[in-house]
């Protein structure tokens, strides 16, 4: 059996066939852009995202008539609002969007930080809890609003397009601040009262992979497949990622090493905490804890404004590494990386390097920007729940994935192994989507 698995990311689509051993026969990969505007709103178009997909649907199209299994995952939170029929009334509201500021303060007030994050396991802040945006639109958008039908995240509005079934999974479910991710138990009912959101408009919850529509005539036509194929309920990515590095246990751990450093451990103990979000997971009866940091951008930044008589290539391929290879040395520089701000905080967090001297090198701020990305991972394993060893290996996972980070990371992680894993999102939907399928 053949299986298409797609991976909507924040700036572009990969695409792959597999089969049911995960082999990979083919792959593609096409960027897009999402918009920024009036310096806080970050959306993204949808016909950006379809465009991609045909198009790289196109370098797969010699596997077209041997798919029998639709697969995918996205980035999230991104929501998206959607009429009766199921089309976007407005643009995907990415994770990066920073509008809902002050809705953000407002539910904390209506409600209250603790209160809100022990039944939710997150904090009401922009950019990890979608609630925030959702009541920005009802009270900015009412225009909109009116003809909304459904809210949800972005792959809800996918699979409705492919299937004309509305459903969302567990793990977007907890990334709204809408659900019960503590205990498990569907929509809260206590939140949706308070903040005067109508529970109507939002969908089914259904496990993470599961086969609950086929492939229409609309999207089959635009992908070059045959009607009829099942397709899988979508996921977040870095949900999908875990299954397909192998952490399907407690105290696994992911670090996503790319564009942003991310981390994320199962456990089985659904504790809350502010260095984290407690999210569910894909995978039944485990939970994740998650934190992220600015990554690969923050490689990018310090290339663009400190690195300027260097190309991008010397950059990453030579500049970097030799850094890297002299990461132990002593140095009095330290770095407040919050250069792309805070997602786990409402305080407007910003970038700084402490300790300078005359003698300081920009190799040393470098280093000091690579260490400060690591040790908030650091801070975010020594708040995992007591009872939660967390295992000696840790995958990783990314396009920064190279030798000298791993070592750097060994190193500042009292020894832990990094154990370097590929195309863990386009694995993970493929077996999620043969899990759940076997079941039904």
């Amino acid at each position: 059996m053949k299986i298409l698995s797609l991976d909507f990311g924040t700036s572009s689509l990969k695409l792959a066939v597999l089969d049911e051993q995960m082999k990979m026969h083919a792959s593609a990969s096409r960027p897009y852009q999402y918009r920024v505007y009036d310096a806080d709103k970050v959306e993204m178009d949808p016909d950006l995202l379809l465009g991609a997909l045909k198009s790289g649907m196109r370098a797969l199209d010699q596997y077209a008539g041997e798919i029998e299994l639709v697969a995918f995952c996205t980035f999230s939170p991104s929501g998206v609002y959607l009429d009766r029929s199921n089309q976007l009334l407005y643009p995907v509201i990415t994770h990066l969007d920073r509008r809902a500021k002050q809705q953000s303060r407002q539910i904390i007030d209506v409600f209250g930080a603790q209160e809100f994050q022990t039944i939710t396991g997150i904090l009401p802040f922009v950019g990890g809890a979608s609630v925030t945006t959702l009541k920005w639109m009802l009270e900015n958008k009412k225009d909109v609003m009116r003809n909304v039908k459904t809210y949800a995240h972005l792959p809800t509005w996918l699979y409705a397009r492919m299937t004309g079934v509305l459903a969302t999974d567990p793990v977007n479910a907890s990334m709204t601040g809408l659900y019960e991710t503590v205990t498990s138990a569907g929509w809260s009912e206590e939140i949706l009262t308070a903040l005067e959101i109508d529970a109507s408009l939002l969908p089914e919850i259904h496990p993470a992979g599961s086969i609950l529509g086929t492939l229409g005539e609309e999207m089959a036509a635009l992908c070059g497949l045959r009607c009829g194929i099942p397709v899988a309920l979508g996921t977040n990515d870095i949900a999908s990622a875990l299954v397909g590095a192998d952490c399907i246990k407690s105290g696994m751990a992911l670090n996503v090493c790319g564009s942003s450093e991310m981390i994320s451990v199962l456990t089985h103990i659904p504790a809350v905490h502010p260095r984290y979000y407690l999210r569910k997971s894909a995978i039944e009866g485990l939970w994740q804890c998650y934190s992220t940091m600015v990554g690969g951008f923050g490689l990018d930044w310090f290339f663009r404004q400190l690195c300027r008589e260097m190309d991008e290539e010397t950059f990453f391929q030579s500049y970097l590494p030799s850094c890297m290879r002299r990461c132990d040395c002593e140095s009095t520089v330290f770095c407040e990386p919050y250069l792309a701000g805070d997602r786990q905080s409402l305080n407007l967090k910003r970038g700084a390097f402490c300790g300078l001297t005359l003698e300081s090198t920009r190799e040393e701020m470098l280093i000091s920007l690579l260490k400060g990305m690591n040790l908030h991972m650091l801070d975010t394993l020594e708040a995992i729940p007591q009872g939660v060893p967390i295992y000696n290996e840790i995958s990783i996972t990314g396009g920064m994935v190279r030798p000298e980070i791993i070592d750097m990371k060994q190193t500042m992680f009292g020894g832990k192994r990094f154990l370097p894993k590929e195309n863990c999102t386009l694995i993970g939907n493929a077996r999620l989507a043969i899990s759940q399928g076997i079941r039904a």
